[in-house]
């Protein structure tokens, strides 16, 4: 007898990642991580080349994680109880925990402080947040790889100045 859930390699595909959003669509994939925008894809593909330029097994990537967390009152977020976060990217590099959102469209209906309490469960546990803005109209395939360059690029310079920052330390930056 199998179990009733879904496995990756069944008709669903569910594999708790890009999955915490009923109506979301993933319609972008690189490897078996799969991508909401084209600019999340490029992204991902940048954030890909670094690792294996640097060849630093200290970071990891973890693209739209789905994680759970519970809030007991109302805040700028209305959901009260048990819910769902699916950050864009959760980094891990030289002990620097960071949550990393690439904000696009999809955010510019939402206040800043709805976005930073639907965050509030990182912060309190001390990760890092950053943002970054998606580009906006229609970019070439060139341009988009050339943004999610040098976006990934500062990404990792951050989490080199916060290492750096914590201990006074040196990284052959």
């Amino acid at each position: 007898m199998t179990d009733s859930f879904l496995t990756p390699s069944s008709p669903g595909e569910l594999n708790n990642q890009a999955n915490s959003h009923s109506n979301a669509y993933y319609g972008y994939a690189v490897g078996n991580a799969k991508f909401k925008t084209e600019s999340e894809k490029f992204f991902h593909k940048a954030l890909l080349d670094i690792i294996e330029n640097i060849e630093d097994n200290s970071l990891i990537i973890v693209p739209l994680p789905l994680t759970i967390s519970f809030k007991g009152e109302a805040n700028s977020h209305p959901k009260i109880g048990q819910f769902n976060i699916e950050p864009d990217w959760m980094i891990f590099y030289l002990g620097i925990n960071l949550v990393l959102e690439l904000d696009g469209l999809s955010h510019s209906e939402k206040s800043p402080a709805l976005e930073q309490d639907r965050l509030l469960p990182f912060d309190m546990n001390n990760f890092n947040i950053k943002r970054i803005d998606a580009p906006i109209g229609d970019l070439t395939h060139i341009e988009l790889k050339e943004w999610a360059r040098k976006e990934a690029l500062s990404v990792i310079n951050y989490i080199r100045k916060k290492f750096f920052l914590k201990t006074g330390g040196f990284y052959g930056l």
